[in-house]
């Protein structure tokens, strides 16, 4: 089966691309009637990641899907190096699919502009397609064991990853007192919202985590008891983040 896409818009394909490439090389994407979307977990399933696209500002297609078409790279990479090589304002292209139990899978997109084109092979699908079920992603960005909250700006993030590379402790905690809500580490203390005049629950987060968020601005709920979990909705574009928090700590 063939699906013409009159356009693929390149800058926005990267952008999914290079979101998700966090998580790992290897990129899922999923294609419905109204959106391209990803989620994903990590191996060790304490860090989980879903974003989504409207879908006519990633592929503009030529005729509707009738089912979702799930498209799987092996290199993220390799995509946005490729795609590189385009005029991106006029791209379009085709995606060669089969269908196997009902759900169509790519085998390649093919795309193109007035002077170059390209296949991009796609996973086999017998390697398997990662994506959350809608429970799945229920469960993961659940906030009812919610504590408290606070706001991150892309500058706050920068400031405590810059902070944590500084020292060799694998955590950093999260607390508050009545001068505000704190991100610390073990030589610094950094109030990121002077709001809040209660104390607050101190938790602890794995400093590998960090590199899992894009650069954004993010509101932050902070979970305890049952869900032990950070769950970072992004202000900025339509993505979700879910770290789990390190336990057993003093």
């Amino acid at each position: 089966m063939k699906v013409k896409v009159n356009r693929i818009k390149g800058n926005n394909l990267a952008s999914l691309v290079k979101k998700m490439i966090t998580m790992d090389s290897q990129i899922y994407l999923t294609l419905s009637d109204n959106q391209v979307s990803s989620s994903v977990f990590l191996a060790t399933k304490d860090v989980v990641k879903k974003t989504y696209l409207g879908l006519a500002d990633v592929f503009e297609l030529d005729e509707p899907l009738d089912k979702p078409l799930k498209l799987a790279f092996f290199n993220g990479s390799k995509v946005i190096s490729a795609l590189q090589y385009f005029d991106l304002a006029a791209i379009h292209g085709e995606i060669s699919c089969l269908e196997i139990d009902g759900e169509y899978y790519a085998e390649y997109l093919t795309i193109e502009d007035n002077s170059l084109k390209m296949k991009l092979n796609c996973t086999d699908p017998d390697l398997g397609f990662v994506s959350m079920t809608p429970a799945q992603i229920d469960i993961a960005f659940s906030n009812k064991a919610k504590k408290y909250e606070f706001d991150m700006v892309e500058s706050d993030l920068t400031k405590i990853m810059n902070l944590n590379g500084t020292e060799k402790s694998e955590l950093f905690s999260v607390y508050g007192d009545n001068n505000g809500i704190h991100i610390a580490g073990d030589n610094y203390d950094y109030i990121i919202d002077d709001s809040n005049t209660t104390p607050l629950e101190k938790v602890h987060v794995h400093k590998k985590f960090l590199d899992k968020l894009d650069k954004e601005n993010y509101s932050v709920q902070v979970c305890t008891g049952e869900q032990n979990k950070l769950v970072l909705t992004s202000r900025s574009t339509e993505t979700s983040i879910a770290l789990n928090l390190a336990l057993g700590v003093e």
